[in-house]
């Protein structure tokens, strides 16, 4: 959910790099609203595994989109990042939040 638009389809692109105790993830998306407004970002995200075998990922996301509309607030934005695999997210699902830097 992006704050004052509602639920959006995301599509991510990464390519990952793993230690044995770390990944550090690049990754492109298309976020969609049901309207069909569009916003782009490139990420970049450090991963490290914490005593309970999770994975703490950090990072940064660059947000671009020409949109007028509901997704007008994102273009340059730039966010913090923080997710959470849990020792169960091996099929690829984090919990996280972004956090817009002002």
């Amino acid at each position: 959910m992006l704050a004052g638009v509602g639920k959006v389809q995301e599509k991510v692109f990464a390519e990952t790099t793993k230690e044995k105790y770390s990944e550090i993830i690049e990754s492109t998306g298309v976020i969609t609203t049901k309207d069909g407004e569009k916003a782009t970002y490139k990420g970049f995200v450090i991963g490290q595994s914490n005593e309970k075998g999770e994975m703490i990922f950090r990072g940064i996301k660059i947000y671009e989109t020409d949109s007028t509309g509901k997704l007008e607030y994102l273009n340059n934005l730039v966010g913090l990042s923080l997710y959470i695999r849990s020792l169960d997210g091996i099929d690829g699902k984090f919990s996280g939040q972004v956090f817009d830097l002002k």
